[in-house]
């Protein structure tokens, strides 16, 4: 059993559902927890008020345009992190990104960054050529990584697909794996 003492332990129920029809003009293709505040939308700032006070484990109540949540949690780091597109793209190395569904979405997220960005719809033309595949979507398509040859390349995997030895022949890298 469980100490509910430790707030750790505690799971946080948000309500989240609701349609925000009062602030029609924020809502209409967001739900009312993703409005921003200080670019952070509201639902993350009170799950960063229950954390301060020790709570780690949230269940978020949503409805209406669930998916919208979804997302900006499941992509979080990645939108969040301090991309390094603009490093390479100083240093003169060609960027290539795929995602056949949220490339303006991922352009965005670059900023001025995307200018220097090619991408491209046939990701498996572009492999060979390629020294660094990150893999930071999980497009059933990218499965096929694993048969292509990839000995010499680095593969940093931020979606966890593969296990290590699917990807023998690359360097694989991985966030919160631990490789042998």
């Amino acid at each position: 059993m469980s100490d509910l003492t430790d707030p750790a332990l505690v799971p946080v129920f948000v309500l989240a559902g609701g349609l925000g029809t009062r602030f029609k003009e924020q809502t209409e293709f967001r739900p009312k927890p993703m409005i921003e505040i200080g670019n952070r939308p509201i639902l993350w700032h009170i799950m960063r008020w229950y954390g301060r006070f020790g709570f780690r484990r949230f269940v978020i109540c949503s409805g209406f345009r669930s998916e919208v949540i979804k997302d900006y949690f499941l992509n979080y780091a990645a939108m969040n992190s301090d991309f390094t597109v603009a490093l390479l793209l100083a240093r003169g190395a060609s960027v290539l990104a795929h995602d056949p569904v949220a490339a303006d979405r991922f352009a965005r997220a670059l900023g001025p960054a995307a200018a220097g960005v090619r991408f491209v719809t046939d990701w498996q033309a572009h492999l060979a050529a390629a020294d660094i595949v990150i893999v930071a979507t999980r497009w059933p398509e990218y499965r096929a990584l694993a048969e292509a040859g990839l000995a010499g390349k680095i593969v940093f995997d931020a979606r966890r697909m593969f296990a290590p030895a699917e990807l023998d022949a690359a360097r694989y890298l991985s966030i919160g794996r631990r490789v042998a």
